[in-house]
């Protein structure tokens, strides 16, 4: 309670993520079934909508905790006592009060109150730990917007958003996740201190770690300079040159973030905009325009610059807290714009950008030609940044920092001086984002998001506040531990919140050399799942390239152990060629760049025979790129996006999974032949979601001309509400709904529309996986029907044989659960994979791919499944059903009447693949 309010916000991230890296750990990414009490059950047809009787209930038990809480705060001695502690702690010391005491029971109070929000919305929403990571930024803007340290405010505003929100998503859904962040900015410009709040004191700036330390001298600096370029010019034949690259982008952006905070005291949580603003319009600038690397890189840079002088105009006469949040609230709407922006990419980003030859002469796409141009735009960059707060300009900011009144008294214009700042260090960030872009050939929504600023502070804290070094070390130590403790899982987050804990609360000065030294010490990052080779020296590496951790590590989680299964079945049975398997398996932490990082160190220091592939169709292209340059196999057995073997496609690169276009192709053959004619398309406002919608609504139409679709409706990733979109399926009156969300989209889904009586009378479609019927329990939509790429349950009374229930005794025992479609294709890709090894006789690369095109394929799924030598996708089908109880399976809703239609009847054809790709000729080229 003594230190400044941005430090106990920072506190408070911290502490959550070591309580999220905790639960996930324990529990998983996916969510647990918590019911609704039968008391509860049914509900209220109104005139205007379905009520269920469980959120009516909500409803008014929150309302009547939130008046008992303001009463307590407004009307009770209690409550004068907290008001008056949070307004003149001293004066209320003075009486006798024990105001530490009273402000720790406040704090235990207000986090009881969150988790009774979380109990209450447990039935409603997906429970899992990653329930309130994007909630809680919304529950900041609610705040300020209401007013700080007003309880009333608090009610209200949250009551008005929501209703905000709800109307914008009728009548401008696109609108929908900014509104919010809208609203949140114009209350700040036109009343700081909220709508209900009370005018206060600004807080001042933030402590750092420079403030009582002894001034480095030029010399000194000078020299410190000169060593750590010396060791950086030589570091790329010690290191692995990416690792470096990444970690210098980061660095030079964690400077940029410690000009404002360390040198002028103001937290930034909106920094994340500038170094995505300026990756996407550099990528954008290489690949669409054509510009050549210095000048993308310096169009990103102009682009971050004025993004830094419109924001700075909004945000920057506000102080403390309120500047904290204003700059998230403008970071969000760039975020939500980037999601939805056409020129982005949206889910997918911006991949393959070129590098370019620099200058006409500097070819980047050689490795270390790339890393020397990086390493001279970060010294070039900071050699700026002291310059900058070495300046007499450098000077008023560190008083403004010290004592913004006396410097006012002084003469000084301290908002046109913070301006210029914020924009200097809008403009270097975005140096950083544009270099990093060029670098790893892509930009992300990973770049634009608000846990990146959350990531930066960190760095710069670890480092040091206010120290030209400090930001240096703390990138390095971050991005080390993102390496190279990646095989600690979940792990990782927590270590990341205990650093975050530890430097707000005991080393706020920074501890970023003995973090190196910690770092150091730890294991390498490869985690080798299964080892168990004839002799060490001739075992064969299979790369696996997935999430293990992140909101798609449940399906990671099952891919990896169904491809553990079949490298043990090999073994066991001598291997391959007589050579023994080893399974490296790599953290792609569901992000595009990681995961084409990951794949070239593992093509550079593994050397695996094959790779493969990814859960997230994004990381997929940018991992086959990485196998593209290198020559590397890589089979696809979870990530199904078309344009990985259309366009992108390439002679390395397979797949052992249907297609969007197969799946969707396949469900619209089915439905036309049941009694529906009205249809409404559910999805996810992504490619992937699209892309199924449009070859569903294609077949649907070709074999059923008397069908229609009359309505889409389109959902974001990871929403929580569903309540709009149901309402909307409703008052277009179908007669059936096809549905392609998936995992805890549908399981959210699912639940909060039975609730609401959605089923009753209408036929549903969508991907019931076993992973989501499983997570359903009891909720599972009986009647509903089902798709699914494997379904173990179909397969083993379709083609039972011995190897499916080998298959499902092993899972089980090492998961205590049953195989989900994702474990069944993996195992199929390792097998599928050992099957050309062992026809083409030899392990390289050419031979097998040769040996792979019209190959058989080793599957669970059963025979007859081969590899087109056009597109290299296999003709695997979908297996489709109707959900029903079976006395075989007590706790799990499995499927009666399934029929399989087959990948022959539904894939692409051969025409439509070569006008795609502009030739067939260019697979082979």
């Amino acid at each position: 309670y003594k230190l400044d309010h941005l430090y106990g916000l920072l506190l408070t991230f911290g502490l959550a993520l070591i309580i999220q890296g905790l639960f996930r750990h324990q529990f998983g990414s996916s969510g647990l079934p918590y019911p609704i009490p039968e008391s509860l059950e049914g509900g209220q047809r109104l005139a205007f909508m379905f009520l269920p009787n469980y959120r009516l209930w909500v409803v008014v038990f929150s309302l009547a905790v939130c008046l008992g809480t303001w009463f307590l705060i407004e009307r009770t001695k209690l409550g004068a006592y907290l008001r008056a502690a949070t307004e003149n702690p001293t004066l209320v010391r003075a009486f006798g009060i024990n105001v530490p005491r009273l402000i720790t029971l406040t704090y235990g109070a207000g986090v009881g109150l969150a988790a009774l929000a979380g109990v209450l919305a447990a039935p409603i929403y997906q429970v899992n730990p990653l329930m309130g990571a994007d909630l809680i930024v919304v529950v900041f803007a609610v705040v300020v917007i209401g007013g700080m340290g007003s309880i009333m405010g608090s009610i209200v505003t949250g009551f008005v958003l929501g209703v905000v929100e709800g109307l914008t998503k009728v009548f401008y859904p696109e609108a929908s996740n900014t509104v919010i962040f809208v609203v949140m900015a114009i209350v700040l410009l036109i009343k700081p201190a909220g709508l209900f709040g009370r005018a206060a004191t600004q807080a001042g700036a933030v402590e750092h770690a420079g403030a009582s330390a002894a001034r480095d001298t030029s010399r000194t600096t000078m020299i410190g300079f000169a060593v750590m370029a010396v060791v950086l010019l030589i570091a790329p034949l010690f290191v692995y040159p990416l690792f470096l690259m990444k970690a210098l982008c980061f660095a030079l952006f964690a400077c940029a973030l410690n000009l404002m905070l360390g040198y002028v005291g103001l937290l930034s949580f909106g920094h994340a905009m500038f170094l995505g603003g300026a990756s996407y319009v550099s990528a954008h600038a290489a690949k669409v325009w054509g510009l050549p690397p210095e000048l993308a890189i310096l169009a990103g840079t102009a682009v971050a610059a004025l993004l830094g002088i419109l924001s700075g105009a909004i945000a920057i006469r506000r102080q403390g807290i309120y500047f904290a949040m204003t700059t998230l609230a403008l970071a969000q709407m760039l975020y939500f714009f980037s999601l939805q922006a056409a020129f982005t990419g949206g889910e997918d980003g911006i991949q393959s950008v070129p590098r370019g030859v620099m200058l006409g002469v500097f070819d980047l796409s050689n490795q270390m030609t790339m890393y020397f141009v990086v390493l001279a735009i970060f010294l070039a960059g900071f050699l700026l940044i002291y310059r900058i707060i070495n300046s007499p300009f450098g000077e008023v900011l560190k008083a403004i920092r010290e004592n913004e009144p006396r410097a006012i008294s002084l003469g000084y214009k301290t908002v046109r001086y913070k301006f210029a700042a914020f924009v200097l260090s809008a403009a270097i960030a975005g140096m950083a984002g544009a270099t990093k872009a060029i670098v790893f050939q892509l930009a992300s929504l990973t770049d634009v998001h608000w846990s990146m600023s959350g990531e930066v502070v960190l760095m710069t804290l670890i480092g040091g506040l206010g120290t030209i070094f400090g930001p240096v070390a703390g990138a390095f130590v971050i991005i080390a531990m993102e390496n190279y403790l990646a095989e600690f899982g979940q792990w990782v987050t927590v270590f990341q919140g205990l650093i975050f804990v530890l430097c707000v609360l005991a080393f706020r000065r920074g501890i970023a050399g003995a973090l190196s030294d910690i770092v150091g010490k730890v294991f390498k990052m490869d985690v080798v799942i299964t080892l168990k080779p004839t002799e060490p020296a001739q075992s064969v590496k299979l790369a696996m390239i997935t999430s293990t951790t992140g909101p798609l590590a449940l399906y990671g989680a099952a891919g990896v152990e169904g491809a553990k299964i079949a490298v043990a079945e090999l073994n066991e049975n001598g291997g391959v060629l007589g050579r023994g398997l080893n399974l490296i398996v790599r953290d792609d932490e569901g992000s595009a760049q990681t995961g084409a990082s990951q794949a070239r160190e593992a093509i550079r220091i593994d050397e695996p025979n094959m790779i493969l592939g990814p859960v997230s169709s994004d990381v997929l292209l940018a991992v086959s790129g990485a196998a593209k340059e290198t020559r590397t196999l890589l089979i696809s057995h979870t990530a199904n996006t078309e344009r990985a073997l259309l366009e992108r496609g390439h002679r390395y690169i397979f797949s052992v999974v249907p297609s969007t276009f197969m799946e969707g192709s396949a469900m619209g053959a089915y439905m036309a032949r049941q009694p529906y004619r009205r249809y409404v398309i559910l999805g996810p406002d992504y490619e992937f979601g699209h892309l199924q919608a449009d070859a569903f609504e294609r077949r649907l139409k070709a074999e059923s001309p008397a069908c229609e679709v009359i309505s889409r409706v389109w959902t974001r990733p990871g929403e929580t509400d569903y309540s709009s979109h149901i309402d909307a399926i409703r008052s277009a009156r179908p007669d059936a709904v096809y549905c392609n969300l998936y995992g805890t989209d549908l399981v959210a889904f699912t639940r909060q529309a039975k609730a609401q009586g959605f089923f009753e009378g209408l036929r549903f479609a969508a991907l019931y996986d076993v992973d989501a019927l499983q997570a359903l329990g009891r909720d599972a939509p009986d009647g509903a029907i089902a798709y699914d790429r494997g379904p173990f349950h179909v397969i083993r009374r379709s083609t039972p044989s011995p190897r499916i229930e080998e298959f499902i005794r092993r899972y089980g025992a090492a998961t205590n659960k049953y195989p989900s479609a994702w474990a069944i294709c993996a195992y199929d890709a390792v097998m599928t994979w050992a099957r050309a090894v062992q026809k083409a006789n030899t392990f390289d690369a050419e031979s097998v791919v040769d040996a792979l095109e019209g190959l058989e394929m080793d599957s669970l799924r059963g025979p007859g499944h081969t590899i087109r030598k056009i597109d290299h996708q296999a003709n695997v089908g979908s297996y489709i059903g109707v959900i029903a109880w079976d006395d075989g399976y007590p706790d799990l809703a499995s499927w009666k009447d399934a029929v399989y239609i087959h990948g022959d009847q539904v894939w692409r054809p051969e025409a439509e693949v070569e006008a795609a790709r502009g030739t067939a000729r260019e697979l082979v080229s």
